[in-house]
C-alpha cells in the first residue's frame, strides 16, 4: 500500500542528501586547494558553498571563519561565527577554534592579536581562547603578556591544570635567562 509506493520517494531523497554530503566534500578540499595556491577568491566561493550545502554543519562555519581570519577580516569572520547553527559545537567554541586554527600559521601572532582587539569580550570569556592566544604569544616569546590571559582562563576554569602550568613557564621564562 502507502508504505510501498513511498519508498521510491525515500530512496530519491536519501540519494539526493548523499549527492549534496559529496559535493560538499568537494567543495570543502576544492577550497582548501585554493587556499594554498593563494586564489583567496575561489577559496571562499568554495567554503560559502559548502556552508550553503550542509548548514547544520559547524565545521563549514568554523572553516569558512578561519579563513577569513587568515585574511584578517576579523569582523565577517566574527559574523559566520555568530551564524553557526547545527550539531553539536557551540559558538562560543566556534570562536575559540579560531585561534587553535590559527597557531603556528605564519604571522600567528598578528592574527591572534588582530582576532582579540575584535572581540575582547568573548576572548575575556573564554577559557580556551584565553588558553590559545597564551600559548601563542608564548611560542613568540611574549611570556608577560600571556600571564594575565593565564590568570583570566584559571579564574575561569579554577580546576583546571593548563593555565597553571603554562603560568609557572612563562615565570620560568622571565626569571631565568640563562633558558
Amino acid at each position: 500500500g502507502l508504505v510501498h509506493e513511498s519508498r521510491p520517494d525515500v530512496r530519491h531523497v536519501a540519494g539526493a542528501l548523499r549527492a549534496d554530503a559529496v559535493e560538499e566534500r568537494r567543495a570543502i578540499r576544492g577550497a582548501r586547494r585554493y587556499d594554498a595556491r593563494a586564489d583567496q577568491a575561489s577559496a571562499e566561493a568554495a567554503y560559502r558553498t559548502a556552508l550553503q550545502l550542509d548548514p547544520l554543519d559547524p565545521d563549514n562555519y568554523g572553516s569558512l571563519a578561519s579563513f577569513l581570519v587568515k585574511q584578517k577580516r576579523y569582523k565577517e569572520a566574527l559574523v559566520v561565527v555568530d551564524q553557526t547553527r547545527g550539531r553539536g559545537t557551540s559558538k562560543e567554541e566556534k570562536f575559540a577554534d579560531l585561534f587553535l586554527t590559527i597557531l603556528l600559521e605564519d604571522g600567528d601572532l598578528e592574527l591572534a592579536d588582530g582576532l582579540a582587539a575584535e572581540s575582547p569580550v568573548r576572548v575575556f570569556n573564554s577559557f580556551r581562547a584565553n588558553v590559545s592566544l597564551a600559548t601563542i604569544r608564548m611560542n613568540h616569546d611574549h611570556a608577560r603578556e600571556a600571564l594575565p590571559l593565564l590568570k583570566r582562563a584559571s579564574e575561569l576554569d579554577p580546576k583546571n591544570v593548563t593555565p597553571h602550568t603554562m603560568s609557572a613557564e612563562a615565570y620560568l621564562k622571565l626569571r631565568n635567562w640563562a633558558l
